[in-house]
């Protein structure tokens, strides 16, 4: 007997216009999560004012983003829907300060401190690049006296998406949509940093589009349904 399809709602703020999904970091986590997962599900835009994200399993709504990981993977488990929890641990944590940083430079107010947090921003951008460049120990062979050079991975654990990835790409889309448009310092300062993400491969132009959520989802099945509520 055929496992049955699980009820999967995903409440997300609209744009002010109302007419598009807002670029709400949580939101954005969560739907490529579930795009992931190959859950059939669907997205109900609050309008702005409304209350906060939430996900809605069955008939018993979640907001807690780290539970909602937790959940989804032990509900939404192989052999049906792929593993999505990292192997490496430490990725859960990388690039996280990125954000932080990001959030205190551009509201800065106080000119002189301008250049210590751009410093600090610039910073943590090369700290996640190295991370993202350097060589798993699985991709280190002990018996070669050779350099291991540059990692060949794709992501933060290896060569598929994790819930890691998911929990950084959005906060870092911003972070690089929003410096790049404006033309901000680190767009020509660090072009082997930021511009060399593996989360950003062209090879995988339909996430990034995703992960924006200023977007047109990828093509929607013929059971899952975009809606706007007011």
């Amino acid at each position: 007997m055929a496992e049955e399809q699980p009820q999967v709602e995903l409440f997300v703020k609209a744009e002010s216009d109302e007419a598009k999904t807002g670029n709400c970091p949580f939101s954005q986590r969560l739907f490529v999560v579930l795009w992931l997962k190959g859950v059939t599900f669907n997205v109900t835009s609050l309008c702005p004012g409304e209350q906060l994200s939430f996900l809605l399993y069955g008939t018993e709504a979640h907001t807690d983003t780290n539970k909602i990981d937790k959940l989804l993977e032990a509900v939404l488990r192989p052999p049906r829907y792929p593993k999505m929890a990292t192997p490496n641990p430490e990725s859960n944590t990388a690039g996280l300060d990125i954000f932080t940083k990001f959030s205190a430079y551009i509201k800065n107010s106080n000119r002189t401190l301008n250049d210590n947090l751009e410093k600090g921003l610039l910073k943590g951008l090369k700290v996640l690049n190295n991370r993202l460049t350097s060589p798993l120990p699985e991709e280190v062979d002990e018996t070669s006296a050779e350099d291991e050079g540059i990692s060949q991975r794709k992501f933060l654990s290896g060569i598929e998406l994790t819930l890691a990835d998911c929990n950084l790409l959005p906060n870092l889309h911003i972070v690089v949509s929003f410096c790049s448009g404006k033309k901000m310092f680190y767009a020509s300062q660090t072009s082997n940093a930021e511009l060399n993400f593996r989360i950003f491969r062209k090879d995988k132009a339909e996430l990034i589009k995703v992960a924006s959520f200023s977007f047109s989802p990828p093509s929607p099945s013929s059971e899952q349904k975009v809606s706007t509520k007011c």
